[in-house]
């Protein structure tokens, strides 16, 4: 197999952990956001003991801030590369069959059963579909 088509592969079947780490980072920046804001829930008996912070104190959380940002935006850009890699498969058919095999990791017997495929026939086309859709990608990267 091409090494385009492996690498591809190898970053379809990180998909979900991707989306899941985009989820979580969202999270995580939520919580920081509301920590640099301030918000929090009042406590009426220490209300009076209670100092603002100054700007220093806030320095770390908005690198931290930055550096959740960095990473939202790098799983962010593995998705958008997958996603899109996918939907320029010229057969709406193949981008399902592409999508199941490589995100899913579904096996090629059992979808080539499913969709009434010969299982070897199946998975050359769609090794060489995807395979096409990652050099032609490259070409216009050039």
């Amino acid at each position: 197999m091409d090494d385009k088509f492996l690498q591809f592969k190898k970053e379809c079947r990180q998909y979900m952990d991707y989306v899941s780490k985009v989820e979580r980072l969202k999270d995580q920046l939520e919580q920081l956001q509301y920590k640099i804001n301030g918000v929090h829930s009042t406590d009426f008996e220490t209300t009076y003991k209670r100092v603002s912070r100054d700007e220093k104190s806030i320095i770390p959380e908005i690198e931290a801030k930055k550096e959740l940002l960095n990473q939202l935006h790098e799983y962010e850009q593995k998705l958008k590369y997958i996603d899109d890699t996918i939907m320029k498969i010229p057969f709406p058919a193949y981008r399902v069959y592409v999508w199941e095999v490589l995100v899913m990791n579904k096996k090629y017997s059992e979808l080539a059963e499913k969709y009434g495929y010969n299982q070897e026939s199946f998975r050359k086309s769609v090794v060489s579909v995807m395979t096409d859709v990652l050099e032609a990608q490259d070409n216009i990267d050039e």
